[in-house]
């Protein structure tokens, strides 16, 4: 190590720089780091930094999944009870060349491998990772037991356990200090690392033949106070049996997060030109709305939100002839409560040579970087990229895991300058 140091305080900084630039990946230059000082200096420098990631360029870096349970023939979707979730770089990703894996905890400061064992990635923002530790049931069988992992600072905090009742959880999101835009962010409470706030999305239905009574309620938890907010129900509804005799779930839904609002759109409901909305804001305040569409399309297999270029989108996904999105941009309130969409045209998704997408089994939406990972029903895995319509196939990344993926978006510039800086002085 000490010739290491030697020949590294030979070379004149401009050159070191032009190594550092070339080094393949972040795993890489996090060893280059350990050199010596000056180079840690040179690498956390906001200079490099900005040079080595420009602000512009995508830092959709991969996803989180969990690994299979390989026992038997019936453990097709059974995770791995033992085992923390991995996260899968994906290609050309500055995580590391793929198909290296890491387990959660090789992000976090110290070791929690014990506690994360068996836990389920739900969603993750602004390097935020919200797990769900094991064991728990999800709807109406015991508490819910979760943990915010901070990807970039390398903590992971604890929430208090949430009784639920009889409510199945529809949709969980986080909020970070960075969605707060009025104001600076609250402190957080002094067992937490950072501030953040959780927000649980539930549905509560009781079946009465033909008909059922339910409503959808909110759980929200907020890192500055270390505790549950009480719930809150609205917009009872009656669940109504298809002609095939099948409840509709009323369950699936996409969310995204625009200037500190989290927006949920439950896309199956009967009336797919109008389809309930519901908005909440850092402060809990829910509004509910619905989301109206003039299309003239048959029932799109997937409703997806998103930022596109600081714009809200809707996109409508079809698979029958060929896979195609229709676009909707936001415009605004109507007057009468209903939320209203503007037709822009639409895009076909091109699947690589000799692959043809029949139907779609999961999608999966990157936080900022307009790009999705599809699954097929027949397990075949696809990255697109919104903005192109261009897929690349990478099924192999998700060889072994169950078939369900958090898609997780890492601020190199800010996961250096956190993880380095306090080793340079």
């Amino acid at each position: 190590m000490d010739e290491i140091t030697v020949a590294s305080s030979a070379l004149p900084d401009d050159v070191v720089l032009e190594v550092l630039m070339r080094v393949p990946d972040a795993g890489t230059l996090f060893r280059c780091a350990a050199v010596c000082k000056r180079w840690r200096g040179l690498i956390v420098d906001r200079s490099f930094l900005r040079r080595r990631w420009a602000a512009s360029a995508s830092y959709f870096s991969g996803f989180f999944a969990r690994e299979r349970r390989c026992q038997g023939e019936h453990d097709d979707d059974v995770a791995e009870a033992s085992s923390p979730p991995i996260f899968v770089p994906v290609p050309r990703s500055a995580a590391s060349p793929a198909p290296a894996r890491y387990p959660l905890t090789s992000f976090l400061v110290p070791d929690m491998a014990g506690l994360l064992a068996g836990s389920e990635p739900l969603t993750a923002r602004n390097g935020l990772l919200l797990v769900r530790l094991s064991p728990c049931a999800a709807g109406g069988g015991g508490p819910i037991r979760l943990a915010a992992c901070n990807l970039i600072a390398g903590t992971c905090d604890v929430l208090p356990p949430l009784d639920s009742g009889s409510s199945s959880p529809v949709g969980y999101t986080i909020l970070t200090g960075e969605d707060c835009f009025s104001s600076p962010p609250p402190s957080p409470a002094p067992n937490y690392s950072t501030f953040f706030k959780v927000l649980i999305f539930g549905l509560r239905h009781i079946r009465t033949g033909r008909l059922g009574h339910g409503h959808y309620n909110l759980h929200m938890f907020s890192s500055s106070s270390s505790s549950w907010s009480s719930r809150i129900e609205f917009d009872d509804f009656y669940i109504t049996r298809g002609d095939n005799g099948e409840q509709w779930p009323y369950m699936e839904h996409s969310i995204v997060v625009d200037r500190g609002v989290a927006h949920y759109l439950l896309t199956k409901w009967p009336d797919q030109h109008r389809l309930p909305s519901y908005t909440v804001d850092m402060k809990g305040y829910v509004c509910v709305r619905e989301l109206c569409l003039s299309s003239n399309e048959p029932t799109a297999d997937t409703h997806l939100l998103a930022l596109v270029g600081g714009e809200r989108s809707l996109f409508l996904m079809f698979a029958e002839e060929s896979l195609r999105m229709e676009i909707w941009t936001f415009r605004g309130d109507d007057g009468h409560d209903n939320l209203d969409w503007i037709y822009k045209g639409v895009m076909e998704l091109k699947p690589p040579k000799n692959r043809r997408i029949d139907d779609v089994l999961w999608v999966w939406l990157g936080e900022k970087s307009n790009t999705l990972l599809i699954m097929d029903w027949d397990l075949r895995a696809y990255l697109a990229n919104l903005e192109t319509g261009a897929m690349e196939e990478m099924t192999e990344l998700f060889y072994n895991t169950v078939p369900n993926a958090v898609p997780v978006e890492i601020d190199w510039p800010a996961l250096f300058r956190t993880r380095l800086g306090r080793h340079i002085c």
